[in-house]
């Protein structure tokens, strides 16, 4: 007997998908469909009009279906599969194969994979329909600091630096005042072209006044969640949240003033702390970066106190090499502690504070632990 499975959102069911589930039947013996959480949904594109009991139940009254399983997992992994005896992986042949390669890796390896010759909906079909890649949108062209400056950049010129630099300051000052006396208070640092600035000239480098880099141990995730509120309610807007290829929320970006404030979450992997980076477009990637880690200390800087590394010329020399000479142009992509790129099917970036799911699929039921392309 040839137990075959797929996966699906259901959000709607249609006429498409019992097609698709007749074709899918027509490859075995026995059709297992597996049905996606309201939260993995939601992690990956959008929360279901439907819940999960009731698409199950929508799903299990199709004449194709042996067996519904409610919440099945975003990632399907060697040891699943082997649990639920399945022969055989089937998807719509509707995806591109960087999506398929991303959320079938595992059966494709295996040789137990094939797509069907169906035109279901892209949109809903499965966890991915709800994927097509995306560009994370932009700042907000109308908040009041972006208008101020674009009205500046017409009448003064070199006017607008002298405001995005009294944004920056302005806002890293609220900040440390916001995180004193929370949970993330003494356990997070700056990092990027901030300490950058304050290492090689004193103050915020002038081709990097509109955001500021912060880091924290993975081990204080839950400590910067419940910190969160502090930096709302200072003001700070929750803009994106991204996503590792392993289903894991490891960059969160908040907006204020038309600066923005991305705190990255680090890994310790042996004697390195490893971070992620993320390029958007058609053909977005997740950039792994690891540096050495180290322990901390103070240092003074805009009238606040923060913590950096001790060995900052370390860090520095991991990143950029010949940190002392100004490159304006660099960019993030070309950070010399990158040591894996891993491609991926969409960007998750949705934060929909405050009623956003906290964890992704790789830290609710542990699918991934890092990413689709570590095995």
């Amino acid at each position: 007997m040839i137990r075959v499975y797929i996966d699906m959102v259901a959000d709607p069911f249609d006429a498409r998908h019992i097609e698709l589930l007749r074709l899918a039947l027509a490859c075995g013996d026995e059709l297992v469909v597996g049905i996606h959480s309201d939260d993995d949904c939601e992690w990956s594109w959008r929360r279901p009009s439907l819940g999960l009991d009731e698409r199950a139940r929508v799903v299990t009254a199709c004449p194709h279906v042996d067996r519904v399983l409610a919440g099945a997992p975003a990632f399907i992994t060697d040891a699943w599969l082997r649990e639920q005896a399945v022969d055989l992986v089937v998807h719509s042949g509707a995806l591109p194969e960087r999506a398929l390669r991303y959320w079938y890796r595992v059966p494709i390896e295996l040789g137990m994979f094939r797509t069907l010759p169906c035109a279901a909906s892209e949109s809903s079909t499965d966890l991915e329909g709800r994927l097509c890649a995306r560009d994370a949108p932009a700042s907000r062209p109308d908040s009041p600091g972006a208008i101020a400056r674009r009205r500046l950049r017409r009448w003064l010129p070199g006017v607008e630096r002298m405001v995005q630099r009294h944004a920056l300051a302005d806002g890293l000052r609220r900040l440390a005042d916001a995180l004193r006396g929370t949970p993330l208070d003494g356990r997070y640092w700056v990092v990027g072209g901030l300490l950058l600035g304050w290492a090689r000239e004193g103050r915020p480098l002038e081709s990097d006044l509109q955001d500021a880099d912060f880091a924290y141990l993975d081990e204080d995730h839950d400590r910067f969640l419940a910190s969160v509120p502090a930096l709302v309610k200072a003001g700070f807007e929750p803009k994106h949240r991204f996503s590792s290829a392993g289903g894991r929320y490891v960059e969160h970006r908040f907006g204020h003033e038309g600066v923005q404030f991305d705190f990255f979450r680090m890994t310790r992997v042996g004697d390195r702390w490893r971070y992620s980076m993320f390029e958007s477009g058609n053909e977005p990637t997740e950039l792994i970066a690891e540096v050495p880690a180290q322990a901390h200390v103070w240092f003074r800087f805009l009238g606040r106190d923060w913590r950096k590394v001790v060995d900052h010329d370390l860090a520095f020399r991991t990143i950029y090499g010949d940190w002392h000479t100004d490159r304006p142009g660099w960019s993030f992509t070309s950070d010399r502690a990158i040591v894996e790129r891993i491609p991926m099917a969409c960007l998750p970036y949705g934060w929909a504070w405050p009623h956003a799911v906290a964890r992704g699929p790789g830290e609710r039921d542990g699918d991934r632990g890092q990413s689709p392309g570590r095995g």
